[in-house]
């Protein structure tokens, strides 16, 4: 499980929640995709990487990267670190592959 879970989503609980939410889907059978808004200052390409590959590895079929919006920004701290085109990129070659259906959206 990724360890900035926690970090990101200030919740300590939101990491194992969500992880075991995906479980309970697959188990019940439903059509889902799972997504992911990627604020470059937050995650690396990277983490998105391996975040995609843990997905990957418990069978997720659907996974959407949300390209994080910087303006404007609640928490001024995070900053205005903006998924490049390279990153996006470099992450579609690293996980198109391993789902049925792979999206980045802006």
């Amino acid at each position: 499980m990724p360890t900035a879970y926690e970090a990101v989503t200030t919740s300590h609980h939101s990491g194992p929640e969500s992880w075991g939410a995906i479980a309970e889907l697959q188990r019940a059978g439903v059509n889902f995709e799972c997504r992911m808004t990627w604020h470059r200052a937050l995650h690396t390409w990277g983490e998105v990487v391996a975040i995609g590959e843990m997905l990957s590895q418990r069978g997720v079929a659907q996974f959407a990267l949300q390209v994080a919006r910087s303006e404007p920004m609640l928490n001024p701290a995070i900053g205005d670190a903006r998924v490049t085109v390279d990153d996006k990129r470099y992450v579609r070659a690293e996980l198109a592959a391993c789902f049925e259906a792979f999206e980045i959206r802006e």
